[in-house]
């Protein structure tokens, strides 16, 4: 195979300088002379074109049925790390009375669409002063698109959040309910 990629390489190489280079003249005719491939480029170029063929071919051959089981078998991704961050910490008791849905299953789950926005509605309801949850509009679903801000000025839209001059800070979750 290496041997094949050098004689490819090769024969790139020599073909990229016969196009640049002037073609000498034959010395008996006005007419360019005609430079004859090596037995090494014909058998080269044939080696090159059966290796298409047989790839054309692989593609096209359905899958043995030990192919069939090593691809229903074996894993795609990576193992799991396991995880013991600092942010361990943060995970609320089994009691507390604002566990999130996945806290409470242990993260081997998480909530559907409304039991998501039954948390929000929540944690909105319990805090009015400091949030407020608006729609920023709608999912291909038909579903809201929820936004909970939070301030400790009663600043909820965009102009009283700027006119504040605090900084902004956009949060998006990056996980999807369900």
């Amino acid at each position: 195979m290496i041997l094949r990629l050098l004689l490819s390489a090769f024969l790139i190489c020599r073909l990229a300088a016969a196009q640049t280079s002037p073609v000498p003249k034959s010395p008996s005719s006005k007419e360019p002379a005609v430079e004859k491939k090596t037995d090494a480029e014909k058998e080269a170029e044939e080696e090159q074109k059966r290796d298409r063929e047989e790839r054309e071919r692989d593609r096209n051959r359905p899958a043995s049925p030990e192919q069939m089981e090593a691809a229903r078998t074996q894993a795609i991704l990576p193992p799991v790390v396991p995880w013991d961050g600092k942010s361990r910490a943060l995970i609320v008791g089994k009691g507390d009375k604002w566990i999130t849905p996945a806290e409470a299953s242990d993260f081997k789950t998480t909530p559907s669409y409304a039991g998501t926005v039954a948390w929000l509605q929540k944690l909105v309801a319990a805090a009015p002063k400091q949030l407020q949850i608006v729609s920023l509009g709608k999912s291909p679903e038909g579903r809201d698109i929820w936004l909970v801000v939070a301030t400790h000025e009663k600043a909820f839209t965009p102009e009283a959040l700027r006119k504040g001059g605090k900084p902004i800070v956009f949060a998006q979750a990056g996980i999807h309910s369900g």
